[in-house]
């Protein structure tokens, strides 16, 4: 029987950003898109939000999940 480890790099990401560690991660797409991107964009405090996205908190009832939908 073949054992597959699956390794979530973004959740490793995120981890090392909380641990200290402010180093980039890079999306490597199917189309051959390369991003790089900043782990600490998750951790941003209200004042550093986006307007649309303290607009749209007006709107929230209750517990939300925030799936990370784009």
């Amino acid at each position: 029987m073949v054992c597959e480890i699956m390794v979530d790099a973004f959740g490793k990401a995120l981890m090392g950003y909380l641990n200290g560690d402010k180093s980039p991660y890079i999306i490597r797409r199917d189309n051959g898109l390369i991003e790089e991107h900043d782990a600490g964009e998750y951790s941003t405090e209200y004042e550093q939000w986006d307007n649309c996205e303290r607009e749209i908190l007006k709107y929230v009832r209750g517990r939300a999940l925030d799936i990370g939908g784009a």
